[in-house]
């Protein structure tokens, strides 16, 4: 359980790290929110992915309805921070992922496109006011048309950003279902592994006073919380993780590495086994 919350705790650092910075270098570069712009963000990413585990990290700033117009034309204009990205990917010279989407588009636009019924969008008063248009992501993306999608627009980011706004600290989802945001970048997914994410917020200075102004989310398998919990050549154990939110599923610790063996509780009654409860 120690090393299971150190996990956690490099993980959460990593991201307020992140946010940190962004801040920074909005502040040092006299930019004004939401047009903000974090130069080498795959790269930075990567270094964050490499030392959590994290698969995939995004930025999304607030645009309100009064600067949506503006945000959106910066956007067009400064989208070649993606093209400067790919220069040092690995393999981004054989990538081509177009131009990003000229308007903000909510989920279920993105859903119908698809020809998919993702059902009512969850709706709040806020709805009329802002949105969490997705901006940067690493790995770059390798289809652009991605950028621009209104993350509050889909449910479980709709209730993490509510969440995080009202306490201003950051927060772990729920088991969320991402796919939407990998089937435009290079990581592959293979497995059936729960994931949830982080959802950090950023603030628009470090003085008291400061403002939410918008958010980084990394995305990991729940196998990055058990890496590295025993040592090799001890007994296996198997760990029940139980979530407030309803979801429950199942890893065998083997030393170093983590398997998941499926949803719901599947150690032998006749055992006495570790629970791990997250929010």
């Amino acid at each position: 359980m120690d090393v299971a919350e150190a996990n956690a705790r490099k993980i959460f650092g990593q991201m307020h790290g992140l946010s940190t910075t962004m801040t920074s270098f909005a502040e040092r570069s006299n930019m004004t929110w939401p047009n903000v712009t974090l130069p080498h963000f795959d790269i930075r990413a990567k270094e964050a992915e490499d030392l959590t585990g994290m698969e995939l990290i995004v930025f999304s700033p607030i645009v309100t309805v009064s600067n949506k117009a503006g945000w959106e034309d910066y956007a067009w204009k400064h989208q070649d921070w993606i093209s400067e990205d790919l220069k040092y990917h690995e393999g981004g010279e054989d990538l081509h992922p177009g131009n990003i989407t000229r308007e903000i588009f909510t989920y279920n636009q993105y859903k119908s496109a698809l020809g998919l019924d993702d059902g009512d969008r969850m709706l709040t008063v806020y709805d009329e006011e802002y949105y969490v248009p997705l901006w940067q992501m690493g790995p770059v993306p390798t289809n652009a048309s991605i950028i621009n999608i209104d993350l509050y627009s889909n449910p479980s980011f709709h209730r993490m950003v509510n969440d995080v706004l009202e306490i201003e600290h950051k927060l772990l989802s729920e088991v969320a279902d991402l796919d939407f945001l990998f089937n435009h970048s290079d990581v592959h997914i293979n497995d059936n592994q729960p994931r949830s994410y982080v959802l950090q917020p950023v603030w628009d200075r470090f003085e008291e006073g400061a403002r939410v102004v918008g958010f980084f989310a990394g995305e990991m398998a729940w196998e990055s919380f058990f890496i590295n919990v025993l040592p090799e050549g001890t007994a296996d154990v198997l760990v029940d993780v139980k979530g407030s939110c309803g979801n429950e599923f199942s890893y065998i610790v083997r030393g170093h590495h983590a398997d998941y063996i499926g949803r719901g509780d599947l150690h032998e009654s006749k055992y006495d086994v570790s629970s791990l409860l997250f929010d």
